[in-house]
């Protein structure tokens, strides 16, 4: 019972706030004078019926990722109000509500969508497609609607592009006979991988007048849903047809599997492969060899000289019992030279091995030159014997211990090992200069073979055009 003064009109008003269920009530007012023949005027009953909204009891949000990406269907409950997908998955709504219900809608933005009503259970979906506000709208058998549904936050989640990392080849390659390019790449993406090709163009020397030819070399891929992966592979350009002087400009394309807004790609840097002609190869050749024939004599003229020093090293020694620091220290000076001189050799043998692998790379000479050259590699090999690096061991030792005797054996092997390495580089270097006179018969045999294959590849490409 609440006591209600009038307002200075006379009218009596009561504010009842936050009702939540059925009222009955009347208004009365008792006498205030014993003369008063009523003790109390009443009013009839009135009711007040407290009407429940719609709401809903149970609620779930599933979100079913696009195949491609073969991710499994997420479900979110109403407390989750960021929802977050990939673009093209499929959203589902499920709900019940604690009255029946007429209809509903999904809002999305500006947008409405209706809801399929079976009693108090609604359900519907749509495309995750942008981002967007969601509300859900109902409306129950009585016309009475739910009030502020809970705003959700719909997020796409990025698809990212591919990635490409490419180990093998080198920028700038040079073609051999064979013509092969090792490829070795490694691949990543979030959901995989759809397609793995090379982009190329032959361009041809500008004194023939040719148009480029572009055209794309497919990359198989053993399983696109590998989502980390390294590939390799063997390019053959052997059916291109390709001419000395022609240039292979290339990149590696690889594209994801995104089926909803189309594959995405990732695109290498610009990679060249180059024919040499006979002509660029065999000069390079000569000058290689050039550059060997004078470091052979440099080195074995250093050599003669070592072996000078270490003759009047000795006959120095002969005159005293024990070694003065010059002498020491001319010694010390001494045996870095030969060390140098020992790597000296080391990086011969390299450029030996470098000519040989370019000439067989190429296929510049007959078999029976190639042949005398690898007998030639053999031959350099052998110049530098372990027994120098023994007899350099030995010295230090001797040196270390001041043992003139020691010292003067050892200075004597040193010097006969020394002696044997300069016959041997002599030996060398005399066939290396006759095996370089056979091979200007070679380069010129080599130069006609190549003229008559280029006019036979000539007339086929005439003939097929």
């Amino acid at each position: 019972m609440r006591t209600i003064k009038p307002s200075s009109n006379g009218i009596y008003t009561h504010l009842m706030e936050e009702v939540y269920q059925d009222y009955r009530y009347n208004a009365f007012s008792p006498a205030n004078h014993f003369w008063q023949v009523w003790k109390k005027v009443v009013s009839p009953d009135y009711y007040i019926s407290v009407t429940d909204r719609p709401i809903m009891e149970e609620f779930s949000i599933t979100v079913i990722p696009p195949d491609y990406s073969g991710l499994p269907a997420n479900i979110q409950k109403e407390n989750q109000a960021d929802v977050k997908g990939l673009k093209g998955s499929t959203v589902r709504i499920d709900l019940k509500s604690n009255r029946p219900l007429n209809k509903g809608f999904l809002k999305l933005d500006n947008e409405e969508l209706p809801l399929t009503i079976r009693g108090k259970r609604a359900a519907g979906g749509f495309i995750f497609k942008r981002d967007a506000l969601l509300k859900i709208q109902l409306e129950d058998n009585r016309g009475i609607t739910n009030q502020n549904p809970i705003p959700f936050h719909l997020q796409i989640l990025p698809d990212l592009n591919p990635d490409m990392r490419v180990i093998q080849p080198a920028p700038i390659v040079e073609l051999g006979t064979d013509q092969l390019i090792p490829v070795h790449l490694k691949i990543e993406d979030d959901f995989g991988f759809s397609t793995l090709q090379v982009g190329y163009e032959i361009q041809r020397p500008s004194y023939i007048e040719d148009e480029s030819l572009i055209s794309i070399f497919p990359i198989y891929l053993e399983n696109q849903n590998d989502l980390s992966q390294e590939v390799k592979t063997i390019w053959n350009l052997v059916e291109l047809g390709l001419m000395p002087e022609d240039e292979v400009h290339y990149h590696f394309e690889v594209y994801d599997n995104d089926v909803v807004s189309g594959p995405k790609k990732s695109i290498s840097s610009t990679f060249i492969a180059k024919v040499p002609s006979l002509g660029d190869l065999f000069t390079a050749m000569e000058e290689q060899e050039d550059q060997m024939i004078d470091e052979l004599i440099m080195h074995s003229d250093e050599i003669d000289g070592i072996q000078k020093q270490l003759e009047n090293m000795q006959l120095e020694m002969l005159k005293s019992d024990r070694l003065d620091w010059d002498q020491q220290q001319q010694m010390e000076e001494t045996l870095a030279q030969v060390q140098q001189e020992a790597e000296a050799l080391k990086k011969l043998a390299e450029s030996m091995e470098a000519i040989n692998q370019s000439a067989e790379k190429h296929s510049l000479f007959s078999n029976d030159l190639m042949q005398k050259f690898k007998e030639l590699q053999k031959l350099v090999n052998e110049i530098l014997n372990p027994e120098l690096m023994t007899d350099m061991d030995v010295l230090k030792d001797a040196l270390d211990k001041m043992n003139m005797k020691d010292i003067m054996d050892a200075m004597e092997n040193l010097s006969s090992n020394l002696d044997q390495v300069e016959q041997q580089l002599d030996r060398f270097l005399d066939i290396f200069r006759r095996i370089k006179a056979e091979q200007k018969l070679d380069e010129t045999i080599q130069r006609m073979n190549q003229l008559v294959e280029q006019k036979k590849i000539v007339n086929e490409n005439i003939q097929i055009r």
